[in-house]
């Protein structure tokens, strides 16, 4: 598989993960700590696409804050997301067992915004995705 059919592939599952989160929020109670969840997991993927793009092997990590450190060393701009990154970074684990976070709407909403604006920047620097 070339270089930019693997970035694709990382897109795609980021975009079904925060697509999922969003379509989530319509839920009643809603389940914040799924989308919160969802919002993590589209991060990480997205912050993978760039390394793959990068010629970068990807690695088996989910920590966001060490991704987006990796990204950096390619490219300084990642630095400016690195607060959405620390943010989401404790969705990955803690969002799984039920007496470790509790999350509410407000959490959800705010993990949508920065998985989006993650997705944004990503996609100015990998091209329009």
């Amino acid at each position: 598989m070339n270089k930019e059919d693997h970035v694709l592939e990382w897109i795609a599952m980021a975009d079904t993960d925060i697509e999922a989160a969003k379509f989530l929020t319509g839920m009643r109670p809603q389940p914040a700590g799924v989308i919160c969840f969802h919002c993590q997991q589209s991060a990480e993927k997205y912050l993978k696409a760039f390394l793959v793009s990068c010629n970068e092997a990807v690695p088996k990590i989910h920590d966001l804050a060490d991704l987006n450190r990796r990204c950096v060393r390619h490219d300084e701009d990642f630095s400016s997301i690195e607060h959405q990154c620390i943010r989401l970074a404790g969705y990955a684990v803690e969002t799984r067992y039920p007496y470790v976070l509790n999350l509410n709407e407000d959490d959800a909403r705010i993990a949508i915004v920065d998985a989006v604006e993650i997705r944004r920047f990503i996609s100015q620097k990998i091209g329009n995705i």
